[in-house]
Order: structure tokens, then C-alpha cells, then sequence
């Protein structure tokens, strides 16, 4: 069964630094090729939650954004983009903890860290892209 005790060995033994904010939720973060990476790791009863903030809420071509990270989102493996609820972009990957050994707990901090990397640029460039602009009502807003 992993504990806190385990996460907490598996950091130790990656050498990866990180903070206790709470039971079962750690801060890391990593020196990207783009930006800094932060990063928050919790443990659940079942699962391990390895999340990221990757964009804040898009304010131009929020549809191109969207629709480019459920693109991602169909042809990455093992990691999901998702926006909270004021439209925060976030990277993120889910491990079963009931099995999860040090190597399993390395390549999902590990991945989270590289996609972010790999696709930061990509998702920025489409916030500043002209060839997309944003109109008035783009069908993007919640239903009343």
C-alpha cells in the first residue's frame, strides 16, 4: 500500500525537492526548456494525481486553444490537459496507487514535466496567433 511515508521516499530517492502543503499533497517543480514548471502531486485513496498548471484562462482565440488540446488530448498517452472552472489550463496524469512503484511514480511526474515542455511553446503561440480572431460569442460560454 503506498502512504505518504512512500511518495515521499520516491521523491527522496528521484532527488526531486519538493514541499509538504498538506496530508497527501506535495509542491515540486522542475527548470523547463520554456518556462519553470510547477508542479502538485496528491494522493488519494486509489490514485496518485500528478497536476501541473500549464496556461492561465486564454483571452484571444480561446476556440483554437480548446480545440488544439482536445487534439492533444485524443494522441497523448497517459496525461489529459483540462481547464478548471474559471478556464485555467492544466496538465495532468492519474496512477493507480495501490501497485505504484518508484518507477511508475518517476515517469508520471517525469511525463507531466516533458509534455509540458513540449507543448507550452505550441499552446502559447496560439494565444498571440492573428489568424484566429476572436468574435463576439464563440459558443465557448456556459449555457443559462
Amino acid at each position: 500500500m503506498v502512504t505518504e511515508n512512500t511518495i515521499e521516499q520516491y521523491l527522496q530517492d528521484l532527488n526531486i525537492s519538493y514541499e509538504r502543503l498538506e496530508d497527501r499533497l506535495w509542491r515540486t517543480g522542475f527548470r523547463g526548456d520554456v518556462k519553470d514548471i510547477d508542479m502538485q502531486i496528491r494522493l488519494t485513496d486509489s490514485v496518485l494525481i500528478v497536476i501541473s498548471p500549464f496556461v492561465n484562462a486564454p483571452r484571444k482565440n480561446r476556440a483554437g486553444i480548446y480545440k488544439r488540446l482536445l487534439e492533444l488530448n485524443m494522441d497523448i498517452m497517459l496525461a489529459k490537459f483540462g481547464i478548471d472552472s474559471e478556464g485555467d489550463v492544466y496538465l495532468m496524469t492519474e496512477v493507480l496507487a495501490e501497485t505504484l512503484g518508484v518507477e511508475q511514480f518517476e515517469q508520471a511526474v517525469m511525463s507531466v514535466a516533458s509534455l509540458h515542455d513540449q507543448y507550452y511553446g505550441q499552446i502559447v503561440a496560439l494565444m498571440y496567433s492573428p489568424l484566429e480572431e476572436e468574435t463576439e460569442g464563440d459558443g465557448l460560454e456556459p449555457e443559462e
